[in-house]
C-alpha cells in the first residue's frame, strides 16, 4: 500500500522500499511516455533506468516498469490502428518473437533471481545497453559531421 510521509508529496512504496516524490515521479513517466509515443520506443527501457536512478531496486524497477509499457503499447496500437498504419501479418510475426524473448528474459530474470546475481546483472546490462547505444549514436553524429564538413550530404537516401 502507498504511504504519504509527512506533509510532503513524498511516498513511500512498500514493495520497493522507498521513498520517493509523487510530482517527480508523475513527471518522469508523463515524459517516458511522451518519448514512447513519439518514437514507438517501449517504456520500460527508459523507465527502469529512470526508477533505478531514484533508488528503486533494479528487479522491482524491472518489473514495475513493465505496467508502463503496457499503457503505452495499448495506446499507442490503438492510435495506430485507428490511422490504419498496422501491417497486420508484420505484427503478429513480432508478437510471436516478442512473447518468445519475454518468456526467455522471465526465465532468465527468475534464473539470476535464485543465483542472488539479479540486481548486478541488470544494473550491468543497463549500462551495456545504453553505452552502447550513447557511443552509436555519437558515432553516426561524428560521421554526419563530417560528411557536412566535406561537403557531402549526411543524408541517407534510401
Amino acid at each position: 500500500v502507498l504511504q504519504r510521509k509527512g506533509p510532503s508529496m513524498d511516498f513511500y512504496f512498500p514493495i520497493a522500499e522507498h521513498v520517493i516524490s509523487l510530482p517527480l515521479l508523475l513527471i518522469a513517466s508523463g515524459c517516458v511516455g511522451f518519448v514512447s509515443g513519439l518514437f514507438g520506443l517501449g517504456g520500460g527501457f527508459l523507465m527502469t533506468p529512470i526508477l533505478m536512478f531514484l533508488g528503486v531496486p533494479s528487479s522491482v524497477a524491472v518489473a514495475t516498469g513493465s505496467a508502463q509499457l503496457v499503457a503505452s503499447s495499448s495506446s499507442g496500437a490503438l492510435s495506430a490502428r485507428q490511422q490504419g498504419t498496422i501491417n497486420f501479418r508484420l505484427a503478429v510475426v513480432l508478437l510471436i518473437g516478442a512473447m518468445i524473448g519475454t518468456a526467455a528474459g522471465i526465465w532468465f530474470f527468475n534464473l539470476m533471481g535464485r543465483s542472488g546475481l539479479l540486481e548486478p546483472v541488470i544494473t550491468g546490462t543497463y549500462i551495456v545497453l545504453l553505452g552502447g547505444i550513447g557511443l552509436s549514436m555519437l558515432r553516426e553524429s561524428i560521421v554526419a559531421l563530417r560528411k557536412k564538413s566535406s561537403g557531402t550530404n549526411p543524408i541517407v537516401q534510401g
